[in-house]
């Protein structure tokens, strides 16, 4: 049951009204002075205010601003009751907090019309802010718990970045483990060959080179396939260069490979002008890297052919062979470094994956396609600058 306070001077009003609301079961007190319903109002729970502007000693206006001073109870609606249907009194009622008026002498229907409706705008209003304490609760809760699963990703993070500098730091002190006695293991063997009197000693020599040379080189790429893995992109090693003499120094790294099987380097179609960005140490292995697989996979006396293309969007290095082409597993699992298949460690091992990291680190991407006859591999670099 919703209780009332009347505030008026007059008690035969206050009867009244006490009687048309007490039909409408609603439970009603009263005060005859604006004090008393101050003082009232302080220690006790109502829904809706009836309040006479004319009354001695505090008018309607002067209670009204001393209840709207009560902590707590601001929100509570006053409508004014008034004979008075001057323009400045009503409105100065709305000033100071009044939701509504009455005139008197006033209709029943009309007031308890006028009361249902602010009872149910106080009850909505009353609704709302529970919902709203609620929900800056739930969103209180939810933040605690997002900085703590935020917390607990940065400590992780943290954690996975010491252990990729560790694990990083590892292969690097194992590559220099296994590298340093292997230097010492070649240099040994080249003596032998040299100095070599013992005859048939060659089958024993040249197939423990071979293996010295593999695991040296594996070495190396496994170093490098984790150094770009797991180091961010530094700016300031990212640089404009020239496309053509990047290949044109790759191919002349792997001179002695290619006269060795009598193969043409056709650069004929490779842009003189193409500029890239990157990074120069990154990118010269990629590109001996590739071109080394090419030779490796050509007959002898066939053509490599490298040539450039652009478009608005990017810039894009072919490098074409005659050979035998990839095998699927290597075109559809360049992430996949690992594999099985010996025939694809023995051809291809990391060095096709390093060329992929590098070429997502720098935002690009490689294709790798077999023709009729041959294989494609194309670097697609972004023109940041179109």
């Amino acid at each position: 049951m919703d209780r009332i306070l009347i505030v008026d001077d007059n008690s035969k009003n206050i009867q009244i009204l006490a009687t048309v609301l007490a039909k409408n079961n609603y439970e009603v007190e009263y005060a005859l002075r604006g004090k008393d319903a101050v003082e009232l109002l302080r220690t006790e729970e109502f829904e809706l205010i009836l309040l006479d502007i004319m009354m001695p000693e505090m008018d309607g206006f002067e209670t009204c601003i001393e209840l709207k001073k009560i902590k707590g109870k601001q929100h509570i609606p006053i409508i004014f009751l008034t004979a008075k249907t001057d323009i400045e009194s009503i409105a100065k009622g709305f000033e100071i907090g009044g939701v509504d008026y009455i005139t008197k002498p006033f209709n029943d229907r009309e007031l308890l019309k006028r009361m249902q409706t602010h009872l149910e705008l106080k009850k909505s209003r009353e609704k709302l802010e529970k919902v709203n304490t609620w929900l800056e609760h739930e969103v209180k809760e939810r933040t605690k718990e997002l900085e703590a699963a935020k917390k607990d990703l940065e400590n992780a993070n943290t954690e996975l970045i010491r252990l990729d500098k560790t694990k990083t730091s590892f292969l690097s002190l194992i590559s220099h483990e296994i590298r340093t006695p292997l230097n010492g293991i070649s240099g040994f063997l080249y003596l032998l060959k040299k100095q070599n009197k013992v005859e048939g000693l060659e089958k024993y020599i040249n197939p423990l080179d071979d293996s010295v040379r593999k695991l040296e080189n594996f070495s190396t790429k496994a170093l490098l396939l984790t150094e770009v893995s797991t180091s961010e992109t530094e700016d300031s090693k990212v640089q404009e260069l020239n496309l053509r003499e990047l290949v044109l120094f790759a191919v002349n790294n792997l001179f002695q490979k290619i006269n060795a099987k009598k193969i043409s380097v056709n650069v004929d179609e490779l842009s003189e002008s193409v500029a890239i960005m990157g990074e120069d140490d990154y990118l010269l292995k990629c590109f001996e890297y590739v071109i080394e697989n090419a030779i490796e996979n050509s007959a002898e006396n066939t053509e490599i052919l490298i040539r450039s293309k652009e478009s608005e969007a990017k810039t894009i290095c072919e490098i074409i062979d005659n050979g035998q082409g990839f095998p699927t597993e290597i075109i559809n699992n360049l992430d996949l470094f690992f594999s099985p298949n010996d025939y694809t460690q023995e051809k291809f091992g990391l060095s096709l994956t390093i060329v992929k990291k590098v070429m997502d680190r720098l935002g690009g991407s490689l294709q790798i396609e077999n023709m009729k006859q041959g294989a494609k591999v194309s670097f697609e670099f972004k023109n940041n600058s179109k």
